[in-house]
């Protein structure tokens, strides 16, 4: 049995008015320009050599492979700059990296190179305190870096992921695992944390007092891709029990990387969602495509932007025919490591199984290419799959310009908690009666202009999604207890949607949910 995670529906009412102020020139068709802004760019994995099932190399041409396609920010020609102080500056991520790894032996703090969790974060606070001068460069604030700056570092062609990396501008790197700042916060193992095994690229979990290697990180992630935080909040000892993150130097306390959208995930109301961090649109049901094995995934994938129809895709009316198989730092995009079961943010959108299963990518793993790169559902966590092993099929595509026009805005209503909400959209274009919409850049279908209502109670999740499809004057829903009058539809030639109204909850308008609109094509 699958056990769905469902977003309750509560009873509202809006009264909406919707004015339009026409322009002065009548222009038809009507014109929007593509253009997509997101928090984070995805880099590309680095991976360009292909495998079949067997492990043997194949042509990457049309195998729809992490190789073939590349999807991402390209990578600079020079990764990681020598700033010539013993320093490293990532050019994808614009983080900065002591070039030594192998501080712990090259300082004396650990003649084997090794320490615990605890004792690695408090060997930062000690080379930041001065302690083991020159190799601070001169900075006081390096950490212990996350679970994801860690993983940045991995080129997913490349094994030993170590060697790549010694031969790219660091020095003395080991294969050993090395420590991130980040717990592992499944129950009943928060006495481990994440790290990195410098050997293939894998994530690990390693109980905190075991002894293993570190290196340091500092800067903000501000480069061509910037590095998408955890999602962790919390800090704990090495026990597992919470403790106050001021001056832990955990993941915790530093919270580094990209901020997350709010709210994050958007869905699209035609069995899609889109990752308002990434830009990326997923399947909404990531159970339809059923168990299989890694050499089927292709062929469904195929079928599926073929004849959708004959996939039980729960609420799937999209006619996209762009579908594929994500890479690993893609499916790995979506992970909160504050959670468990599954390790996605809470306020995702997903049908996905509680109980958790395997998720293939299509990055194949370059250390033993009869295996690939997915996830356990369960936890934000990627691994090695088998790949004649069963495991889900997740299909994602870019947004493309055809879900992004220029005339699209984004806000928040009512952040003063009054209930009342009075929101102007304006675009230079004039806005026409007729349903026909055409995109610059995009292709040649017929689109409508839509505007899109979602609510969220006071932490942040949603329930209720709604839209308003010109130049009808009804108003299509997702739930029955929804209900909205409109004027007449709005004359010809206009350039200015003014949205007013308030919202209600048995009969009394509410102070304390926040409401978000946005104006789309279809």
């Amino acid at each position: 049995m699958n056990f769905l995670i469902k977003i309750p529906l509560i009873k509202i009412l809006v009264i909406l008015s919707v004015f339009f102020q026409a322009s002065l020139f009548f222009q038809a068709p009507v014109f929007f320009q593509a253009s997509m802004v997101y928090a984070i760019s995805i880099p590309q994995t680095g991976q360009t050599t292909c495998y079949d099932e067997t492990g043997a190399v194949i042509s990457c041409t049309n195998t729809g492979q992490d190789g073939d396609i590349q999807a991402g920010v390209v990578w600079p020609a020079n990764h990681f700059a020598d700033n010539g102080d013993g320093t490293l500056t990532d050019g994808l991520t614009g983080l900065m990296w002591m070039q030594n790894g192998n501080l712990l032996q090259a300082t004396g703090a650990s003649p084997a190179g090794k320490l615990t969790w605890q004792q690695a974060l408090d060997f930062v606070k000690d080379l930041n305190s001065g302690m083991y001068p020159p190799y601070n460069a001169g900075y006081t604030d390096w950490r212990l870096p996350n679970y994801n700056e860690m993983e940045s570092l991995i080129n997913y062609e490349e094994a030993p992921s170590f060697s790549w990396l010694n031969a790219n501008g660091f020095m003395d790197l080991k294969s050993d695992i090395y420590w991130s700042s980040t717990t592992r916060v499944y129950p009943g193992q928060l006495d481990e944390t994440w790290g990195i095994v410098m050997w293939n690229g894998t994530q690990t979990a390693q109980d905190k007092d075991q002894l293993f290697n570190l290196i340091v990180v500092r800067g903000v992630s501000d480069g061509p891709a910037q590095v998408n935080r955890t999602g962790q909040q919390t800090c704990y000892d090495e026990s597992g029990t919470v403790i106050s993150c001021a001056g832990t130097g955990q993941d915790g306390e530093w919270q580094t990387g990209a901020t997350w959208p709010i709210p994050r995930f958007i869905d699209m109301g035609n069995g899609t969602i889109k990752d308002e961090l990434t830009g990326l649109i997923w399947l909404k049901d990531g159970e339809c495509l059923d168990l299989q094995i890694w050499n089927d995934m292709f062929i469904i994938k195929n079928d599926f932007n073929t004849n959708p129809g004959n996939y039980p895709c729960m609420d799937y009316t999209a006619t996209h025919n762009d579908w594929r198989i994500p890479n690993i730092r893609e499916l790995s995009s979506l992970y909160d490591f504050s959670q468990a079961g599954p390790g996605f943010p809470a306020d995702h959108l997903f049908i996905v199984s509680a109980m958790g299963y395997l998720i293939y990518s299509y990055s194949n793993f370059a250390d033993n290419s009869l295996y690939t790169f997915g996830t356990y559902l369960m936890e934000p966590t990627s691994m090695i799959l088998y790949k004649p092993w069963e495991g889900r099929v997740w299909l994602v595509r870019d947004a493309g310009p055809d879900c992004e026009p220029a005339v699209k805005v984004m806000q928040v209503w009512s952040e003063d908690n009054s209930g009342v909400f009075n929101v102007d959209f304006t675009t230079t274009d004039n806005l026409t009666t007729n349903s026909a919409v055409t995109i610059a850049g995009c292709d040649a279908n017929t689109y409508k202009l839509v505007i899109k209502y979602q609510v969220f109670d006071a932490n942040g999740v949603k329930y209720y999604l709604g839209k308003q499809v010109f130049p009808s004057v009804g108003m299509e829903t997702y739930s029955s207890n929804f209900t909205a009058a409109f004027p007449a539809d709005f004359a010809v030639g206009q350039s200015k949607i003014q949205v007013k109204g308030k919202l209600y909850f048995d009969g009394t308008i509410l102070t304390t949910d926040k409401h978000h609109g946005w104006i789309d094509v279809e």
